[in-house]
């Protein structure tokens, strides 16, 4: 079997974009594929980068991707699609809990949407809307003060 080849199955049974060298390794283990190299992990990863990274015999086809690991191999379908920047979508910087970010990754490896960006959107949507009865509450509270306040 041609390390392209083995690669792409075993992303397609592991269902997640995996790093070029734990492809390797996991083929070799299986006996997916064979390498006389004095480092065989070494030689198959950069086998399967080199491929995708010029495009040639690149079948069946495989991507890079970015995730917060670093970057992987993953199946084509798996590529995030750039959403356009306007209006309705603002660039904002936060600083979250390792242990947060490790949850929205799983939920990310999980496909409850494209992208992790995505995922961590529709995460945060679930969790306003939960947390809206509470939010209400507060400003409520707000007003009536600054009413009283005012009086």
């Amino acid at each position: 079997m041609k390390v392209q080849e083995a690669a792409y199955r075993l992303l397609t049974d592991e269902g997640r974009p995996l790093s070029s060298r734990e492809l390797a390794r996991r083929a070799l283990e299986r006996g997916m594929v064979t390498s006389a190299s004095s480092d065989p992990v070494f030689s198959i990863a950069s086998t399967i980068e080199k491929t995708i990274r010029h495009g040639r015999y690149n079948r069946p086809e495989l991507v890079f991707v970015r995730s917060a690991s670093g970057r992987r191999v993953a199946l084509p379908a798996w590529k995030p699609r750039s959403v356009p920047a306007g209006p309705e979508r603002r660039m904002v910087s936060v600083q979250i809990p390792a242990d947060l970010v490790e949850k929205i990754t799983l939920a990310a490896q999980a496909r409850l949407a494209p992208t992790f960006d995505a995922t961590t959107a529709l995460l945060l949507r679930r969790g306003l809307a939960a947390a809206a009865p509470e939010i209400k509450q507060a400003v409520m509270r707000q007003l009536d003060a600054l009413e009283r306040h005012a009086s």
